[in-house]
């Protein structure tokens, strides 16, 4: 009898797809490819899953594994029966045991991609689609690691139930996980999302295990490969095999079937095969091959890849008064939520100057100072080389030693800069005399397996040239002109969001290749966009004192804000520092600062004192600041005449860190226009009010439990060199109006704290001395910039600590860990009854379900409105959902927080104290770069 066996692979995640040829991607437009030759094909067997439950039905039942110990009970389900795990023995015999090949890394062309399709019928001749490869230090594509097995034991087929669908399969996944919430008015709603079907009785993806035996054994993933495609008759065109596992759109007649040929390389000796069926792959296990597909279904439509986005350069806008070009393109992802497997389809645009750095050089060329500007001009920017796939770099240095006419050791021998761009891009430089600029690369994806410290580091020559600016400057941002134009072709409105999903379709469906690549797998994109229920909260009661207070308050609320401070702070002494130039705007603003003050309640006992200062260095401004210091002013304003980093982290650092008072810096060109002066003061009076320690409105919820809610986010430096900051921002009372602010250093850019135990301590602590012995009876954290792959580092690194100290301090208070996602492809389109036009949902409009996450209790909110464009709505998920909140109450406790930052009369994407902890870590991170006073923690210092 045969013994039962456990398949190698089995339950194994989808690891890097290998499509059975040379390359993974296609080459150049115009690259000439050598066409193999038609190679007839055997039918293959196409069984549904009711004939190939019924093959098995009679006559090749499965013994029970003896070899487990803790089998399951005769009242549960048959183990006859399929449950995608790949168990089963087999029925030619003993089982025979192979060696398996270790998996070692594939790197082709320098990037970690696969392209998993090619046709059944007739081999498919690579055409070239114009699609530049990118390297893979730009964006290498996410790979699963897989395990050395040292024996392969081989299976058979169990019997299958009787059904046309995967259910069956999936009967021992975790079960979805549903929370919605059920007040607010029901609203109808469209999502960037389209369905992607299986046809009707397809298998989808089936999994099988490939072993060769011979003579010689197979060691390169290469060769395994090769050797794989000799077998195509047999096995059809279709395959994806990373060099061990190889995935069909259909099921082979045999569970092993065993194959003879000869060795890729020498032909004289033999080799066998043996194909083994593990599984057939549910849906939801097929995400990552299914984003593969439509990885190579982009390039089919001639789309370039950067940075995991698609452009169409076809579509390129170019605007010649600013020097610039706008790129649109799409973030498409396939996905497995609620609703089924669908695939979000997201409009971006990427921005790219025209003009080069060499240009810059040539402007500023015969300046003695010439070498300093340079420098500082290019050093930290992030450019492009359109002669190399598009690729980006950051410019770590200026070699001013050398020069296009360089040389360095190539494998064919030492060449200069300029040859081997001639040779190799078919580009000729014109001065040979600029600099050239150098950028660290990143180690390759072996070097970082292996962790040599002793590895070399790459760094890269560019010629200045051929080295396009990216981004915007700060002079491009505070343009109006510029930004309108930009805004104009960017920032595409909800109807324009679905005519570009519309168009995509059509542009697959016109496709014969993206067509043939969807059929070969037995799959089809439905045309319409997904529908689905939303549901719209009101806003909540906001108080600005006793005489002024709104109801159900809306997301603009500046006119209120305007006219009342919920808790004013009394002015006693004060000063402002300007230069000599500036003090007429000084006397201006503190006019206009004692006629503003008295109508809001902020009573004035003394106007304030100006400072003149001679220069525009920080040195001048920190013997500004000390004299004040000694006259004992409760605050200062400092008028800065221009926007300049130094400056401005030299004042935030006295005052934050040594000083400890609150300061307010505002540029000079601020004050400057006399029609708006007035409205300008009135928020600047605001902003110190809330510096001092008062409050601008307060929120009324009819709650009768103490709450706490929690704010935490983390900065980084852009350049990596300085520590991160990761800070916290706790509410006081219910009515958010007090917080308390601590903030700590990790390692450089590290994003999960180890120190969150201390500080929400001191936290509990600050809240029980406010309120005279009372803790909270409720705690919500809001956590930014967390995601979904990271759910479960963050709940054992932060989430743990944090609950440690709330057993601690508030042993009866119920916890909530919630995380916030910003920067997520989710868009949302309100539709009307006939479902003709689209617009962007109201503020309040929340969406929790059909595309939210099938095992976590998340929801989606739209907290903001905007004029122009699409709206961006939040991702909330919750990290602990045993715990007993309703999602109406999160919801609503998320929607109503976002009306409380108070450097924004009206809404906010994120709970008030995520942005209150985003800013205090900004201006740590950035500028101060150290430790804020303790004197501090009770103020919102930081707006």
């Amino acid at each position: 009898m045969a013994s039962t066996g456990r398949g190698r692979g089995r339950g194994r995640t989808l690891s890097k797809l290998v499509e059975i040829e040379e390359s993974s991607v296609p080459p150049s437009a115009g690259a000439a490819v050598p066409v193999p030759p038609e190679v007839p094909s055997r039918e293959v067997s196409t069984l549904s899953l009711e004939e190939l439950g019924q093959r098995y039905k009679e006559g090749g039942g499965v013994a029970d594994d003896t070899s487990e110990k803790d089998s399951p009970p005769q009242t549960q389900p048959s183990r006859r029966e399929f449950n995608g795990r790949g168990r089963g023995r087999g029925r030619g015999g003993p089982s025979k045991k192979v060696e398996a090949q270790t998996l070692p890394a594939v790197e082709e062309g320098g990037l970690q991609h696969v392209v998993p399709v090619q046709t059944r019928s007739e081999p498919q001749s690579r055409t070239g689609s114009g699609c530049p490869q990118a390297s893979a230090s730009s964006h290498p594509a996410p790979t699963t690691n897989v395990q050395p097995q040292s024996q392969l034991e081989v299976l058979s087929l169990q019997a299958l139930p009787s059904s046309s669908s995967l259910d069956a399969a999936e009967q021992d996944l975790p079960k979805t996980i549903t929370r919605i919430g059920s007040k607010g008015t029901q609203i109808k709603i469209a999502a960037n999302y389209l369905r992607l079907k299986l046809a009707e009785g397809s298998p989808g993806v089936v999994e099988y295990h490939v072993s060769y035996t011979g003579e010689m054994e197979l060691e390169s993933v290469g060769l395994r490969r090769k050797a794989l495609k000799q077998f195509q008759n047999e096995l059809g065109s279709v395959t994806s095999f990373d060099g061990m596992i190889l995935y069909l759109p259909y099921i082979l007649e045999d569970d092993v079937t065993v194959l003879h040929g000869y060795h890729p390389v020498n032909a004289d000796l033999g080799l066998t095969a043996h194909i083994t069926f593990v599984k057939v792959k549910t849906m939801r296990d097929s995400i990552t091959f299914f984003n593969i597909l439509l990885r190579r279904i982009m390039f089919e439509l001639s789309y370039v890849e950067l940075r995991r986005e698609f452009y169409d350069f076809n579509m390129t806008q170019i605007l010649a008064e600013h020097k610039m070009e706008i790129w649109p393109g799409l973030n498409i992802t396939a996905e497995d939520p609620e609703g089924g497997l669908m695939i979000n389809v997201d409009s971006c645009s990427r921005v790219i100057r025209t003009e080069t750095l060499y240009d810059y050089y040539l402007m500023i060329r015969g300046d003695p100072k010439m070498k300093e500007k340079f420098n500082d001009f290019v050093i930290n920017k992030f450019i492009m080389t359109k002669y190399k796939s598009y690729t980006t770099y950051r410019i770590d240095d200026v070699a001013w030693g050398m020069n296009p006419a360089s040389t360095f050791e190539h494998k064919s021998g030492t060449i200069s800069f300029a040859d081997y761009l001639k040779l190799q891009y078919n580009i000729n430089v014109q001065d040979m005399e600029q600099p050239m600029l150098l950028s660290k690369l990143k180690p390759r994806r072996n070097e970082r397996m292996l962790m040599r410290e002793e590895t070399e580091q790459r760094i890269a020559a560019l010629v200045p040239e051929f080295c396009f600016l990216t981004g915007l400057t700060e002079d491009q941002r505070s343009n109006f002109k510029v930004m309108t134009d930009l805004a104009t072709s960017t920032r595409l409105t909800p109807g324009q969001r679905v005519e570009g999903l519309k168009k995509f379709v059509e542009r697959v469906s016109t496709s014969e290749r993206a067509k043939e690549l969807l059929t070969q797998w037995n799959l089809t994109i439905e045309p319409d966009i997904v529908k689905l229920d939303g549901r719209r909260m009101e806003g909540p009661t906001l108080a600005f004192n006793k005489n002024t207070v709104i109801t159900k308050a809306g997301p603009d609320f500046s006119r209120e804000a305007g006219l009342a401070v919920y808790e004013p702070i009394q002015v006693k002494r004060y000063a402002v520092i300007c230069t000599n130039r500036d003090s007429d705007k000084a006397r201006r603003f503190v006019d206009t600062y004692k006629q503003v003050a008295l109508p809001l309640g902020i009573k004035m006992l003394q106007v304030g004192e100006i400072v003149p200062i001679s220069g525009f260095q920080p040195h001048n401004f920190v013997t500004a600041l000390k004299h004040c210091r000694e006259s004992g002013v409760q605050f200062v304003v400092i008028i800065m005449p221009q926007q300049r980093d130094d400056v401005y982290g030299a004042i935030k650092k006295f005052c934050v860190s040594e000083f400890a008072i609150p300061s307010q810096c505002i540029l000079s060109k601020t004050l400057g226009n006399e029609k708006r002066l007035r409205s300008i003061v009135v928020k600047i009076t605001l902003q110190i009010n809330c510096k001092l320690g008062g409050s601008l409105w307060a929120l009324r919820m009819p709650l009768k439990e103490q709450i706490m809610f929690v704010g935490i986010d983390a900065a980084h430096d852009p350049l990596k060199k300085d520590p991160s900051t990761i800070c916290l921002v706790a509410s006081l009372n219910n009515e958010c109006t007090k917080y308390y602010s601590r903030a700590a250093t990790c390692k450089v850019h590290q994003e999960m704290a180890d120190n969150l135990r201390i500080m929400m301590e001191d936290a509990l602590k600050k809240f029980r001395e406010v309120r005279a012995g009372l803790l909270p009876d409720r705690i919500v954290i809001f956590r930014d910039g967390g995601s979904v792959g990271a759910l479960d580092q963050i709940g054992k690194t932060e989430m743990n600590q944090l609950i440690e100290a709330v057993k601690m301090y508030a042993p009866k208070a119920k916890f909530t860990f919630v995380i916030v996602a910003k920067r997520i492809p989710q868009r949302f389109f309100l539709t009307n009854e006939k479902g003709a036009a689209f617009q962007n949902p109201q503020p309040g409009s929340v969406i929790d379900n059909t595309i939210t996450h099938r095992r976590l209790f998340d929801f989606y909110l739209v907290s903001q409105q905007v004029r122009h464009g699409t709206v961006n709505p939040t991702h909330f998920i919750v990290l602990n959902p045993d715990d007993d909140i309703s999602p109406d109450l999160i919801q609503k406790l998320a929607y109503v927080t976002t009306f409380m930052y108070y450097n924004w009369s009206g809404t906010v994407r994120v709970p008030a104290m995520v942005q209150y902890a985003h800013k205090l870590a900004d201006l740590l991170s950035h500028h101060v770069k150290r430790t804020p006073n303790a004197s501090f923690c009770d103020t919102l210092y930081y707006l």
